[in-house]
């Protein structure tokens, strides 16, 4: 048995039967992070992560009750905190920062005897789309080194594929998950927005980040979900629930169910070949008993607008603390706070986050851009509900394409960002391979709170169509 290769429901199961140790289980992970060192997915490996194994060996011996994600192993993105760790965000700015505390999704993964193996190569600061924005350098495809691994949550998509964990954490401002998930042919969900908190979790745009599983399969999502997910008076925008529910509607029949497709879907796909893809998983729903339906979302070219006036403003924000005064990285010989200011900036950020800043501040001196991005951000929320009535979920490609090339920096703009600007959940699935073996993710978003509707027909995609495994 290749522990390494379970999934999270599996390994548990397995664990709790007592079918083999933590110790193997981690070991195994280890071993696979060493042979893939290559890709640059993992950039550190806790070194307490065996005594940690070690431990839940003892607690099984001892017959005490064991947590859900007992005989799991996971790695989660730079920026989320995990005590007595470092913390980069794979900044220059932050290179030698240790977190005081843990995250509140660390806390509920031990809570329930997860193993915290480590940490995962991303984009600075989660602001890029392939990886490369990175101290560490730039995280390798998982399938295919000549194609882009995507971004931010690069390294966990990677890992994940390379079988490097059990599960991964990422997190998703514009499809920060999706995006990587679809490129290495592994399950990624950006969760309904005040789902999952954030506290813990280096901040880039507060009113569209959220922090997600990266798993195997759809299932495996869905439970590590309703683990991690939960109100916490640490995060005042977690909404008011205090257990969520992703999983009951699993494994039932998609017959009658209402599936809308985007009227405008044709001029959004780029890929010709992947339009071709689409258009025959639609048909086989449609198979399946499916309804088909098309609707059109006012506004919907003028997303990505929307997201970049937004994100960058609340990014140059959220940044503005990183000053060199305190726990980051600080410039040498200034004579003056102004000169540390502008020194520690300059050489701790890199480019890409510069450049947002940069814009960010620009859209906030003009003090009506802001305002007027969020009012239509609302309106497109409302055509988005009015349209949804009646419909189970909307269906769309994840990505323009494959994977594209590594030397490209393609941007995918509306088909990621729309999910955080609509603030609903939507998860990708590999459902397809190209002509060169490289995977394509279908996205499947519904309406706030409705994600036991997108995991019904995530897995039941991957069960009766399931091409790419």
């Amino acid at each position: 048995m290749e522990l390494n290769k379970l999934g999270v429901i599996e390994a548990n199961k397995k664990y709790i039967d007592g079918e083999f140790s933590a110790v193997e289980m981690v070991n195994a992970c280890i071993e696979s992070i060493k042979e893939h060192a290559d890709k640059n997915a993992v950039i550190e490996v806790f070194d307490d992560a065996i005594c940690c194994a070690e431990k839940l060996d003892a607690k099984r011996e001892a017959k005490e009750k064991l947590g859900k994600l007992a005989g799991t192993v996971v790695l989660v993105k730079d920026n989320i905190l995990v005590k007595g760790k470092k913390a980069t965000a794979s900044s220059n700015f932050l290179k030698n920062f240790e977190s005081i505390y843990s995250a509140t999704v660390v806390n509920k993964m031990l809570s329930e005897d997860a193993i915290i193996l480590g940490r995962t190569n991303m984009d600075e600061f989660a602001m890029g789309s392939d990886g490369s924005s990175s101290i560490y350098g730039k995280t390798k495809n998982a399938i295919d080194d000549n194609y882009s691994a995507g971004g931010s949550s690069s390294g966990s998509a990677v890992a994940v594929k390379l079988n490097d964990c059990t599960f991964a954490l990422g997190t998703d401002t514009g499809g920060s998950i999706r995006f990587p998930a679809s490129y290495n042919g592994v399950c990624g969900v950006k969760p309904t927005y005040g789902t999952v908190s954030r506290n813990g979790v280096y901040a880039y745009a507060s009113s569209f980040n959220q922090v997600g599983p990266i798993t195997k399969n759809a299932k495996d999502s869905a439970y590590v979900l309703e683990i991690i997910a939960g109100v916490d008076q640490m995060d005042m925008t977690t909404l008011n629930y205090q257990a969520y529910d992703f999983s009951s509607l699993i494994g039932e029949d998609v017959s009658g169910k209402v599936y809308a497709v985007e009227k405008n879907i044709s001029s959004l796909i780029k890929d010709k070949e992947c339009e071709s893809y689409f258009n025959a998983l639609v048909d086989f729903i449609k198979a399946k008993g499916g309804v088909i339906k098309e609707i059109e979302i006012d506004n919907i070219l003028r997303v990505g607008d929307v997201y970049k006036l937004v994100a960058y403003a609340e990014a140059s924000s959220n940044l503005s603390r990183y000053d060199g005064l305190k726990y980051t990285t600080q410039a040498q010989d200034c004579l003056s706070a102004q000169e540390i200011y502008v020194k520690s900036r300059s050489q701790g950020f890199g480019k890409e986050v510069k450049k947002r800043i940069m814009l960010g501040n620009y859209i906030l001196s003009k003090k009506e851009v802001y305002a007027k991005a969020k009012n239509l951000q609302q309106l497109i929320i409302n055509s988005y509900n009015e349209k949804m009535q009646g419909v189970d979920c909307l269906l769309l490609p994840t990505s323009f394409g494959v994977a594209p090339k590594a030397s490209e920096n393609r941007q995918e703009c509306i088909l990621g960002v729309l999910a955080n600007v609509l603030r609903a959940p939507s998860i990708s699935i590999p459902y397809a391979k190209n002509k060169e073996g490289l995977p394509l993710g279908v996205q499947i978003m519904a309406k706030e709170l409705d994600e036991k509707k997108i995991y019904q027909l995530a897995v039941s995609i991957e069960k009766n169509y399931g091409e790419v495994r």
